[in-house]
């Protein structure tokens, strides 16, 4: 079994001549079997927290990261993504970390409604000009909401009450 405790203060030591700084960084996650242990520095002082990922996988990313994936290998689309952010793989938007997908956000109903831009699946391709520098339109009995110029697929309906269109928004009526 690996000392992590002795492991880190000998990688300290030897990054002490090239940082002086060492001794004051927490950066660093790691996996215990399917446990992810995170060094956190807050105003109580230095210490580790850990979290099971459950259904997940915890997979170390190599440079003193770890997380919880919902697989263990990369994904292609990830590797559009930065550091962390979104992609669109197929039908799924993910979420994603490091080149791994840490969760699969929404599946969509084909692929060009998936937006990962604005991490939501669209109610129809493209942007929607009802969407210009609106939050949400009526469509019908139907309130949509709006984010960047796009119409979010999740409608929200509002009947037996009537959606009500105003200035920058729309809502249903009371």
């Amino acid at each position: 079994m690996y000392d992590r405790d002795m492991g880190h203060a000998a990688f300290c030591v030897v990054l002490l001549v090239l940082d002086p700084g060492c001794g004051d960084r927490c950066n660093e996650s790691w996996c215990d079997g399917n446990t992810l242990w995170t060094c956190v520095d807050n105003e109580e002082g230095k210490g580790e927290t850990e979290r099971d990922c459950g259904a997940k996988f915890c997979v170390e990313t190599g440079g003193g990261g770890a997380l919880c994936a919902v697989e263990t290998a990369k994904r292609a689309a990830c590797a559009q993504a930065n550091f962390r952010g979104h992609a669109c793989d197929a039908l799924e938007l993910l979420e994603c970390e490091a080149g791994y997908v840490t969760s699969v956000l929404d599946t969509c109903a084909s692929e060009d409604r998936c937006e990962p831009q604005i991490a939501h699946c669209l109610l129809h391709p493209g942007a929607e000009p009802r969407c210009a520098g609106r939050t949400a339109y009526c469509d019908a009995s139907s309130r949509v909401a709006c984010e960047s110029g796009f119409a979010i697929d999740d409608p929200m309906e509002c009947a037996p009450n009537a959606c009500v269109e105003m200035a920058l928004t729309a809502d249903c009526a009371p």
